[in-house]
Protein backbone atom coordinates (compact mmCIF):
# COMPACT_ATOMS: atom_id res chain seq x y z
CA UNK A 1 0.00 0.00 0.00
CA UNK A 2 1.30 3.63 -0.73
CA UNK A 3 0.29 6.06 2.03
CA UNK A 4 -0.14 10.08 0.52
CA UNK A 5 -1.70 12.32 3.28
CA UNK A 6 -4.77 10.95 4.59
CA UNK A 7 -5.55 8.01 2.10
CA UNK A 8 -4.01 4.76 0.87
CA UNK A 9 -3.58 3.24 -2.30
CA UNK A 10 -3.19 -0.42 -3.40
CA UNK A 11 -1.20 0.28 -6.55
CA UNK A 12 0.58 3.57 -8.14
CA UNK A 13 -2.08 3.39 -10.74
CA UNK A 14 -4.77 4.09 -8.66
CA UNK A 15 -2.76 7.19 -7.35
CA UNK A 16 -2.39 8.36 -11.19
CA UNK A 17 -6.21 7.78 -11.27
CA UNK A 18 -7.02 9.84 -8.62
CA UNK A 19 -4.40 12.81 -9.57
CA UNK A 20 -5.75 12.85 -12.47
CA UNK A 21 -9.58 13.16 -11.38
CA UNK A 22 -8.25 16.35 -9.45
CA UNK A 23 -6.48 17.72 -12.38
CA UNK A 24 -9.46 17.65 -14.97
CA UNK A 25 -11.69 18.83 -11.88
CA UNK A 26 -10.32 21.71 -10.75
CA UNK A 27 -10.57 25.43 -11.84
CA UNK A 28 -7.07 26.63 -13.50
CA UNK A 29 -5.17 28.71 -10.31
CA UNK A 30 -7.45 27.45 -7.60
CA UNK A 31 -5.30 27.20 -4.49
CA UNK A 32 -5.36 23.80 -2.82
CA UNK A 33 -4.85 24.45 1.05
CA UNK A 34 -4.63 22.93 3.96
CA UNK A 35 -8.28 22.52 4.85
CA UNK A 36 -8.12 20.15 0.99
CA UNK A 37 -7.49 16.35 2.04
CA UNK A 38 -5.09 16.73 -2.03
CA UNK A 39 -2.75 19.26 0.23
CA UNK A 40 -1.35 16.42 1.90
CA UNK A 41 -1.31 14.04 -0.76
CA UNK A 42 0.56 16.49 -2.93
CA UNK A 43 2.82 17.34 -0.24
CA UNK A 44 4.01 13.72 0.37
CA UNK A 45 4.44 13.38 -2.94
CA UNK A 46 6.78 16.92 -3.02
CA UNK A 47 9.15 15.27 0.01
CA UNK A 48 8.91 11.93 -2.30
CA UNK A 49 9.99 13.12 -5.17
CA UNK A 50 13.41 12.83 -6.32
CA UNK A 51 14.31 16.47 -6.07
CA UNK A 52 12.54 17.42 -3.65
CA UNK A 53 14.29 20.25 -1.29
CA UNK A 54 14.97 21.70 -4.56
CA UNK A 55 11.17 22.00 -4.91
CA UNK A 56 10.29 22.24 -1.65
CA UNK A 57 12.21 25.74 -1.05
CA UNK A 58 11.78 27.58 2.06
CA UNK A 59 8.19 25.39 2.53
CA UNK A 60 4.72 25.26 0.83
CA UNK A 61 2.58 27.68 0.87
CA UNK A 62 -0.44 26.14 -1.22
CA UNK A 63 -0.77 24.24 -4.74
CA UNK A 64 -3.00 24.60 -7.88
CA UNK A 65 -3.78 23.24 -11.02
CA UNK A 66 -2.36 25.27 -14.22
CA UNK A 67 -1.53 25.37 -17.80
CA UNK A 68 2.10 24.68 -18.59
CA UNK A 69 3.42 26.67 -21.42
CA UNK A 70 5.96 23.78 -22.55
CA UNK A 71 3.23 21.12 -23.65
CA UNK A 72 -0.49 20.90 -23.63
CA UNK A 73 -3.09 19.57 -20.72
CA UNK A 74 -2.80 20.88 -16.89
CA UNK A 75 -0.42 20.10 -13.91
CA UNK A 76 -0.05 20.09 -10.77
CA UNK A 77 2.14 23.67 -9.14
CA UNK A 78 3.82 24.25 -6.06
CA UNK A 79 3.69 27.78 -4.61
CA UNK A 80 6.52 28.44 -1.90
CA UNK A 81 5.89 30.47 1.15
CA UNK A 82 8.47 33.00 -0.41
CA UNK A 83 5.99 33.51 -3.69
CA UNK A 84 8.22 31.72 -6.18
CA UNK A 85 6.18 28.90 -7.95
CA UNK A 86 7.70 25.78 -9.84
CA UNK A 87 5.85 22.53 -11.43
CA UNK A 88 6.86 19.26 -10.58
CA UNK A 89 6.24 15.46 -11.88
CA UNK A 90 3.86 13.69 -10.03
CA UNK A 91 5.11 10.58 -11.66
CA UNK A 92 8.73 11.03 -10.59
CA UNK A 93 7.53 11.43 -7.40
CA UNK A 94 4.90 8.16 -7.19
CA UNK A 95 7.94 6.16 -8.50
CA UNK A 96 9.77 7.19 -5.58
CA UNK A 97 7.43 7.04 -2.93
CA UNK A 98 7.94 3.98 -0.40
CA UNK A 99 5.60 0.79 -0.41
CA UNK A 100 4.47 -0.82 2.65
CA UNK A 101 3.48 -4.35 2.35
CA UNK A 102 0.08 -4.98 3.42
CA UNK A 103 -0.12 -5.77 7.13
CA UNK A 104 3.17 -3.50 7.82
CA UNK A 105 2.51 -0.38 10.40
CA UNK A 106 2.57 2.83 8.72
Amino acid sequence: MYRLGNEMFPTKTSIIGHLSKRLQSSKIGEAITEDDDMFWLLKDLAYNHPKGDELIGDGIQNFFVGKPVEWPGRCFYLRRWDGSITDFSTKKAIDNSPYYPEGSEL
